[in-house]
């Protein structure tokens, strides 16, 4: 059986999210084309996903801020 190229992309991208080591390091470990891995990974991981490791910082409205403090009264 042949492997899709989307497929293909998919599993390394998601090798190299894990090992937490960069896009050209991957890339030269895995004899891969590093445009082609960008270009992949921008098609697959889309650019509003924020990764595990990454923190979004959340305003928090004046009415939330009141019945937070009230539960903790």
């Amino acid at each position: 059986m042949i492997m899709s190229k989307e497929i293909f992309w998919e599993e390394h991208i998601n090798r190299w999210n894990k090992r937490g080591i960069s896009q050209a390091e991957y890339c030269r470990n895995n004899n891969l084309n590093q445009n082609m891995f960008s270009k992949w990974k921008n098609k697959i991981i889309p650019k509003n996903v924020v990764k595990a490791n990454e923190f979004v910082e959340l305003k928090v409205s004046e009415i939330t801020k009141k019945n937070i403090c009230k539960t903790w009264d």
